[in-house]
Formats: C-alpha cells, sequence, structure tokens
C-alpha cells in the first residue's frame, strides 16, 4: 500500500487522531500574544497555551489577530502582514486558514498527501472567505525538490491553482457524460447496453490533477494579493516533522530549511520522548538538536507543551493529553 493510501485510509474511516477541527492553540497563542515569555521558560517546565481554539471564532486577548511589541518584534515573522506561510500536512486546513487571516496581504498554502484532506481544507476555505490568499495542494513532500522543479511561493500558489481548476473541470466532464447516459436511457429505453462513463470520484481526480498539473503560465485569482517573490517568511509544522523523519530525515529537513527565507521562522510540534507511553511518534531534545544544528538554525525556543484535546486524546483510559515539544527556529 503506497503513503497516499495509508494516509487515506484515516480519512476514509473518518479516525483523524490529531485532528482538533481547529487552528492550533499553540499557533494562536504565537501569533495573538507576546511569545517572549515562551522563551524565558526553562526545558523542564510545560507551557501551555492559556487560549482555546475555536473553529474560525477565535478573538486575541487584545482584539489584534497578529500582535507585535518590543519584546516579541524579533520573534515574530518580519514581513508582518505580507507574510508568506507554508504548512505541511496541513490535514484539514484550520490552522492554514487561521494564518490566512492573519497575513492578510500574503499566502499562506497547505500541503497534504491527502486527496480528502485537501479537499475538505479547500472548502472550508471558501466558507471562510480566504481562497483569494490561502490555498491548498496534494503532494509529496519528498517530490517537491526534483531535478528541474521550482519550488518557492509562487511556484506553490501556481500548482495549487492549477489542481483546483484540473479538478474542477474533471468533475463538469464527469457530470456531463453522467446526464448524457441518463437522457441517452430515457430516451431509448434500449435494451442495448450503453458504452461505460467515467465519473471521477473526488479524490481520484485531484489524484489526477496532482500528475498532470504544470506551474508555468498558470492564471492566478484576480483579486490575489501583490505577486509574492521565492521563499517563505514562515512555516507551521505540526506534527509533520515526527512521522516524516522515519521516511527521510535530510531529504525533508533540506526541504524546511530550502523553502524559508534567510530569517525565516518554522514553528514545530512534535511528539515528546519524555513521555513516550501515549500520543504520536515522539522524539527527545537530542534528536530535535542534532536535526536544527546551530550552523543552519537558531533557536528562539524550545519548550515542553502538550497537544491540543482532539477525541483520541481524551479517550477513556487516557489521564493527560500527550506531551509535545514545541519549538522555534529561525533560518541563518
Amino acid at each position: 500500500m503506497n503513503k497516499s493510501a495509508v494516509w487515506g485510509n484515516y480519512y476514509s474511516n473518518g479516525y483523524l487522531p490529531w485532528d482538533t477541527k481547529a487552528p492550533s492553540s499553540h499557533l494562536l497563542y504565537y501569533l495573538n500574544q507576546c511569545p517572549s515569555l515562551i522563551a524565558r521558560k526553562g526545558n523542564e517546565d510545560i507551557f501551555i497555551p492559556d487560549c482555546q481554539p475555536v473553529k474560525g471564532e477565535y478573538k486575541a486577548r487584545q482584539g489584534q489577530l497578529l500582535h507585535i511589541c518590543p519584546d516579541c518584534q524579533k520573534m515574530k515573522p518580519s514581513q508582518g502582514l505580507q507574510t508568506n506561510c507554508l504548512e505541511l500536512a496541513c490535514g484539514t486546513g484550520s490552522s492554514c486558514i487561521y494564518m490566512a487571516k492573519v497575513f492578510t496581504m500574503g499566502r499562506s498554502i497547505g500541503l497534504d498527501l491527502v486527496a480528502e484532506a485537501v479537499s475538505s481544507s479547500r472548502s472550508l476555505a471558501a466558507e471562510e472567505g480566504v481562497l483569494h490568499n490561502c490555498a491548498f495542494m496534494q503532494a509529496d513532500v519528498f517530490s517537491l525538490q526534483t531535478p528541474g522543479t521550482r519550488w518557492d511561493v509562487e511556484a506553490a500558489w501556481a500548482l495549487s491553482q492549477q489542481q483546483h481548476k484540473d479538478l474542477m473541470e474533471l468533475s463538469a466532464e464527469a457530470s456531463s457524460a453522467l446526464k448524457k447516459e441518463e437522457d441517452i436511457k430515457d430516451d431509448s429505453r434500449s435494451t442495448r447496453r450503453s458504452p461505460p462513463t467515467f465519473r471521477a470520484h473526488p479524490r481520484e481526480a485531484t489524484e489526477m490533477a496532482v500528475h498532470t498539473s504544470s506551474t508555468s503560465d498558470v492564471p492566478l485569482h484576480s483579486d490575489a494579493p501583490p505577486k509574492p517573490t521565492y521563499l517563505f517568511d514562515f512555516i507551521y509544522d505540526c506534527q509533520a516533522f515526527h512521522a516524516l523523519r522515519h521516511v527521510d530525515e535530510a531529504a525533508y529537513l533540506q526541504l524546511l530549511h530550502s523553502s524559508l527565507k534567510p530569517g525565516g521562522l518554522l514553528m514545530l510540534l512534535t511528539g515528546n520522548a519524555n513521555e513516550p507511553d501515549c500520543g504520536p511518534s515522539v522524539l527527545t531534545k537530542q534528536d530535535l538538536l542534532l536535526a536544527f544544528p546551530d550552523s543552519l538554525w537558531e533557536w528562539v525556543f524550545l519548550v515542553q507543551s502538550r497537544f491540543d484535546a482532539t477525541p483520541a486524546y481524551v479517550a477513556p483510559g487516557r489521564d493527560r493529553l500527550p506531551l509535545a515539544w514545541w519549538g522555534l527556529v529561525r533560518k541563518r
């Protein structure tokens, strides 16, 4: 079974143990409040964000979505509202959509391997009214930096738009073919068997779109923000690194580093080996320090925390939420 099918089974079965259906409270705290307190915490402390994620309705304590003060200015993306964001393994898209609401003059792009996740994310983005600066694409992260492949903000945006266009065209063709087939049956009432008609399942249509898309000459939405250039300012990785490091850690770390501008920021939420008995795949502090060495990255903060509650994480028999590492690193 391929990787897409493995992860796709979670969506097909309706079992997403990591999904809160809300933007991450860690991301909310970082954006809406002053994270300088986090940097002063020791690695032995457990820092729990004092905010609760609520789908599309979270309001910052001061009524603002992006807090920047002298104490935390260097801990926030330097582009302010023009920040271009990437979320890897975005799932159902709530955090990526929230970033689009915060960074209104930039682009927020979510990427996931699973077609159902991308479809759900796009639908939610449409409901939240952020399709002009928020997009989602289906891709294997390990295919993004193959020779001859362009990978930056503009290329990611163009590919996401092309995938969506291809999916809509396939769906329209399938609907048209189905209608013609039904009309023929109604008119002829013939015993002769009608030829088979291709009906694209959304998942199949999206996967086909991935393989036929091109990032060249792709028109953008007319109401899109000013054309961005080159690399991302901020990457959010919630439970992607601790899973994908088992596939190819070096390649994934290279993707993270090469996707960010110099000085760009990466926020990580990973499993924590200090409580290995529950929750997702885990890492030690030393694992993280080795993966993000001082020669390439500057650690802004690294603290222990706990993942947000999900039905799986609060199931009977569990007495606490899984322990996490919460980190922020800056590309040198």
